[in-house]
């Protein structure tokens, strides 16, 4: 897979909404977005194992807060969260669909900040090239579980998923305690 820049501007190009899937025959995963600008075709940004990998304990410690610290389960309410918010995934009307004309992007690094309340993550490719993913507290919760969700369907190493977004790793270790 090679980047394929079509009119790649000066500036990042920053998506809104935006969907990951998991492509066996690339065995990468494709985050298909639309550019926040609505005159620009959707992008097709590939990830791979290993960059998403190290991407994913970022948006996990994103998502840690005052009240996560300073409780005596913080797993536990990490895992309450997250089941919160997985359930809060809407399916849209009208899934995004990569446009044959659209930017095909392949990251080799991320950098990572925070803006307004909000982490960006900030992908950028060989030629230094930017696409920015703007993503509040409850939008990193949920693609935390697409993330995971991708990582089984693709038979990926999950061990860079922390135990509290996935219940069942919690239950198999036993790190738990109930709360009453």
């Amino acid at each position: 897979m090679r980047t394929t820049v079509v009119n790649m501007p000066e500036t990042a190009i920053q998506l809104g909404r935006f969907r990951t899937e998991y492509d066996p025959v690339e065995d990468r995963l494709r985050l298909i977005g639309e550019p926040i600008e609505k005159d620009r075709n959707t992008v097709s940004i590939w990830l791979t194992m290993r960059l998403t990998a190290r991407l994913v304990p970022h948006l996990a410690k994103a998502v840690h807060g005052p009240k996560f610290r300073a409780s005596e389960h913080p797993s536990a309410l990490h895992s309450f969260a997250q089941s919160a918010a997985s359930s809060a995934i809407q399916p849209t009307t009208a899934p995004i669909a990569p446009a044959q004309s659209g930017v095909h992007f392949l990251p080799e690094s991320l950098n990572i900040t925070t803006r307004n309340n909000t982490l960006v993550v900030d992908f950028i490719d060989q030629q230094q090239n930017r696409i920015q993913l703007p993503l509040p507290n409850l939008m990193i919760r949920q693609w935390l579980s697409i993330l995971l969700a991708s990582f089984k369907k693709a038979n990926w190493p999950l061990n860079c998923f922390p135990e509290w977004i996935d219940p069942n790793k919690i239950t198999a270790s036993g790190n738990t305690k109930a709360i009453h």
